[in-house]
């Protein structure tokens, strides 16, 4: 008789600890996998805030002044026949990568559009460009040297 329970005893043991196992491999595992795709998110949004300021570099270039809106650059950029065949060398692309101009308006760290503030008063014509997940930002509206440098470079 003692055998047979301790059978029955060494099964449920088996069982407690397999289910403890999975949980504690699943509240390892989610944070991880959480902070790896928020900072996938964090990188794409930091692209994209490159992309925009190439574009804009490549705007003021043509223009003389920085687009008044992202929305104009964006517009403006998709009706540029040149900035269309090479956006490779616009926004320094590596070969067979596009750029999908619509997606430059928003963050995809919150799905809000990007903050662009311009300040083209002054004699040093700055902008800035800022996330509004908190990834980082281009540019300063205060600092006469940070025009097109970016937070985390």
């Amino acid at each position: 008789m003692a055998d047979e329970r301790d059978g029955k005893g060494n099964i449920f043991l088996k069982i407690l600890i397999v289910i403890l196992s999975v949980v504690l491999i699943y509240i390892i595992v989610t944070p991880w996998q959480q902070k790896v795709a928020a900072d996938r998110l964090k990188l794409s949004s930091r692209e994209r805030m490159d992309y925009i300021r190439s574009g804009l570099l490549y705007y003021i270039g043509k223009t003389g002044t920085y687009a008044p809106t992202l929305e104009s650059l964006v517009s403006d950029l998709k009706n540029d026949p040149f900035a269309i065949s090479k956006q490779d060398s616009i926004f320094k692309l590596k070969a067979g990568k596009l750029v999908y101009l619509d997606s430059l308006l928003v963050s995809p760290v919150t799905k809000s559009p990007y903050l662009y503030q311009l300040n083209d008063t002054a004699a040093v014509k700055k902008y800035l460009l800022k996330c509004p997940g908190g990834s980082g930002s281009i540019g300063s509206l205060n600092v006469d040297d940070s025009t097109n440098k970016a937070s985390w470079e």
